[in-house]
């Protein structure tokens, strides 16, 4: 007769375990084992649990803010059945390359006397259901290809196959995704999944890096993101995306400081479209300070004196310069979300005079300054969510920017600058279930290529699938719906800690 499958819950490391836990490393035999069970590193002593039981957990515990050598940040939990540790899982915030290839972002390990018991399908099921979890989007779980009882695990929790890959001289992985958004329109996904990952996306981004929209590739590895799915992207279309970013962009914006034989429009960049790559290239890993060295100096440098920046070369000549708070949102997005270390002083500057930019003008306020007047027209239409984005700007992604900043940089937001924000998504979206009220991507034009090879210009972009089934006017959109979420939480918190009066 099978073993009953014990009722377990999932707690974060705690002394009051040690005697359980202990015994549960004697069970297994095998080095790699004991080093999954102690989940420190391949370099740490087996018996760091054993030399000093509560500063391992202390170690362990500290892991989610702050990463071990080798390792990324991860919040990690045991299973515990009754008063026994039955399994280890962990939740890895982050990636890097081995783990986008071969490791994903889930791990766990059942203690031996307990396999076969269901203890890993039920570990997984509880960890996809936590807020930290669901947030990703979706999640990339790997197996060894001869582990049926890990594919197992993996299938029951909604895993799809993806893909067989070589791990050098170890047994080959097979990778799996887990859509933890149930409103995911999954064809059309994976359409775009499988376009980036053929020769086709690659040819066109030799044709362009930016251009047509919106149906080039990096309109749908941008939109991609936006559905939180920027670890769906094929890494391969990612890193061709950097060449020929490489190979293609001047470091300017003025047409005037644009190199001699380069297109001032297409060879150039300007801050929304550089501010959305610099966010998206963090998100996806790439380290953009070796990837563009000169990106993050750029939104520096065109910074106006009232902390934003334009798109427009001739709002730079008025008097005095007219910033648009759409040029300025990714750009201080890009500084503030990158992948690297703490901000250089220059950087701070940016960020603070960014952030009292939008401040100043309550997140919905067009520009005071004559040049830049008609951006007072587009204050009714940022109060009406959009998705996806873009380079385009809506009073949410405003609050969530000046939330974090505050979060982040430990600086007072004053709460006459964000309530009248707050009070009117709070109006229309009482549930919390955000519904898209405006495409602001339709009717704009682009630039195409001709069969002769030829740029031109038409008056409205095309589509594709994918784009139009996350865009419905009046439906809810989960992505969005998250975000408002994320923002009342953080203002809770901010409110908590004293930093917003």
């Amino acid at each position: 007769m099978a073993e009953k499958k014990p009722t377990i819950r999932l707690e974060r490391p705690h002394i009051r375990y040690q005697a359980s836990y202990m015994a549960a490393m004697d069970e297994f035999e095998s080095s790699s084992e004991k080093s999954g069970w102690v989940y420190l590193g391949d370099r740490e002593p087996h018996d760091t649990p054993v030399k000093d039981f509560g500063a391992f957990v202390a170690r362990l515990l500290a892991t989610e803010f702050e990463a071990l050598p080798g390792f990324v940040k991860n919040t990690c939990y045991w299973a515990i059945a009754g008063e026994e540790v039955v399994g280890r899982i962990a939740l890895r915030h982050e990636t890097n390359d081995f783990l986008r290839k071969i490791g994903g972002q889930v791990g766990y390990l059942v203690r031996p006397s307990f396999r076969n018991r269901g203890v890993a399908t039920e570990m997984l099921r509880q960890l996809l259901q936590m807020e930290q979890t669901r947030e990703k989007g979706s999640v990339l779980i790997t197996c060894d290809e001869n582990n049926t009882a890990s594919e197992r695990t993996i299938r029951k929790n909604g895993g799809v196959f993806e893909s067989l890959i070589e791990n050098g001289s170890k047994p080959r992985k097979k990778r799996f995704w887990i859509d933890l958004y149930p409103d995911h329109p999954a064809h059309a996904t994976e359409d775009s999944i499988r376009y980036l990952n053929s020769e086709s996306a690659k040819a066109d981004l030799n044709a362009d890096v930016y251009w047509p929209k919106w149906t080039a590739p990096w309109w749908q590895m941008l939109l991609l993101h936006e559905m939180r799915l920027t670890d769906r992207i094929p890494p391969e279309v990612v890193q061709h995306f950097v060449s020929r970013l490489r190979a293609q962009l001047v470091p300017y914006f003025f047409a005037a400081e644009v190199p001699e034989g380069r297109h001032p429009q297409m060879d150039a960049t300007c801050p929304c479209q550089l501010g959305n790559v610099v966010r998206f290239l963090s998100a996806a890993g790439v380290d953009v300070d070796q990837a563009l060295p000169w990106a993050r100096p750029w939104f520096l440098r065109y910074q106006m004196p009232d902390g934003g920046l334009s798109c427009d070369e001739e709002a730079y000549r008025s008097s005095p310069p007219a910033s648009s708070i759409v040029a300025t949102i990714a750009p201080l997005e890009a500084v503030l979300f990158s992948n690297r270390g703490p901000f250089t002083p220059a950087e701070e500057q940016f960020l603070d005079r960014g952030a009292d930019c939008l401040i100043r003008r309550k997140l919905m306020l067009g520009c005071s300054v004559e040049h830049n007047a008609e951006e007072r027209l587009d204050e009714s239409d940022w109060l009406k969510l959009c998705f996806p984005r873009f380079y385009f700007y809506d009073v949410l992604r405003g609050l969530s920017f000046v939330l974090q900043w505050s979060e982040k940089r430990r600086m007072a937001l004053p709460l006459g600058a964000i309530q009248d924000v707050v009070n009117a998504l709070e109006k229309k979206f009482p549930d919390g279930r955000v519904r898209i009220e405006r495409l602001a991507y339709e009717g704009v034009g682009t630039r195409f290529q001709s069969p002769d090879g030829k740029w031109t210009k038409k008056s409205e972009a095309d589509f594709h699938p994918l784009l139009r089934e996350v865009s419905k006017i009046g439906e809810v959109s989960p992505y969005l719906s998250l975000q408002w979420k994320e923002a009342k939480a953080k203002i809770a918190q901010l409110e908590r800690e004293g930093w917003i009066k």
